[in-house]
């Protein structure tokens, strides 16, 4: 194993400077602070107090890892369709994931346990769920191998950096009313809930097809609910996602 004191990776100011480094975010989301926290502060009392606040949140990540190797498995073309179980399966996991990541901080707060390192294991593993969360819902709604799927990447990992950026320079991790773990990852889960009812071909259909003249007369022919989505995301995120001055 190696020992962080010796190693020539680290040198004595950055080690000094890890001693020092305290968490510290804003999360201005009502869901998170009204709905979401109250659930989190119960399920944290499920995990028995010798589980270590790591392993909850390699155990997070380990319900997405199960959905890639379905992926993998029955929907490799990202196309499908795949069983009907298998879509019900892609929700539930993501549902963990979120449940067991923000429950880790509350378990290593529980236990005297929080240390800088653990929240370097956390923002690794939800960097991680960037790129595995877009394969299993680029999956879950049909996008295949596809501009589609390439833009979905970005639009979820680009978020992801500048957030991080953004807390390295101000020590800070912003989360604003409407943020990505919280409301991004409810409508992820509401969205794959869809796919599991309905079945993925309905996300790349002709929406004038779908809902006839109901569909307003600036949206072109030919546009599926996935083209809808992502013009949705790329506004969201262009707009909502920026911090609050």
């Amino acid at each position: 194993m190696v020992n962080f004191a010796d190693s020539d990776c680290l040198g004595e100011v950055a080690l000094s400077n890890l001693k020092l480094y305290k968490y510290s975010a804003i999360d201005k989301s009502p869901i998170s602070n009204y709905v979401l926290k109250p659930y989190w502060n119960w399920a944290v009392e499920l995990f028995p107090l010798w589980m270590a606040p790591n392993l909850i949140t390699l155990c997070g990540l380990g319900f997405v890892i199960l959905n890639v190797i379905g992926v993998i498995i029955w929907i490799p073309d990202l196309v499908g369709p795949g069983p009907r179980w298998l879509y019900w399966s892609f929700p539930i996991g993501l549902w963990l994931y979120s449940t067991f990541d923000n429950v880790d901080g509350k378990q290593a707060r529980r236990t005297g346990t929080s240390s800088p390192l653990g929240e370097l294991f956390d923002h690794g593993c939800d960097a991680l769920n960037c790129s595995f969360g877009a394969i299993v819902f680029s999956a879950a709604v049909g996008m295949g191998h596809s501009y589609w799927s390439a833009t979905f990447f970005l639009l979820l990992v680009i978020p992801f950096f500048f957030s991080t950026w953004e807390e390295y320079h101000t020590g800070v991790l912003y989360l604003g009313y409407f943020n990505g773990p919280t409301e991004g990852l409810i409508i992820a889960c509401a969205l794959q809930l869809v796919s599991a009812i309905t079945g993925p071909e309905w996300w790349t259909q002709d929406v004038h097809d779908i809902f006839g003249d109901s569909v307003p007369k600036l949206i072109p022919k030919g546009w599926t609910s996935v083209d809808i989505l992502l013009l949705i995301m790329t506004f969201v995120i262009c707009t909502l996602h920026i911090p609050e001055w």
